[in-house]
């Protein structure tokens, strides 16, 4: 997430730190994502193994408010009984000029 993202953008990459989430049994990569309304999303992640961050690819309607967004990444694995969970990291939205 190294430039600005606006509202209503495609295409942008929400990131998520992994914090070792990844293991040899992980099944799904999911960002948990709180709007800045306080309703919360789950859009399914891709892991990059060589960088160990989760990434999303914005698609339309994902981005539909500006102000800060609080992002989780999470995963399940067959081995494990509960999900495990990233910390939680934060980025802005901005609103577009015109």
């Amino acid at each position: 997430m190294s430039s600005l993202i606006y509202k209503g953008d495609v295409g942008a990459q929400i990131e998520a730190d992994t914090q070792n989430l990844s293991s040899p049994t992980t099944t799904t990569f999911t960002l948990i994502v709180e709007k800045p309304s306080g309703a919360t999303v789950s859009w399914s992640g891709v892991m990059n193994y060589t960088t160990g961050i989760i990434v999303y690819t914005t698609i339309p309607n994902d981005l539909d408010e500006s102000g800060q967004w609080v992002v989780q990444a999470k995963s399940d694995s067959i081995t494990h009984a509960e999900m495990l969970k990233s910390d939680k990291d934060t980025f802005t939205v901005y609103d577009p000029v015109y």
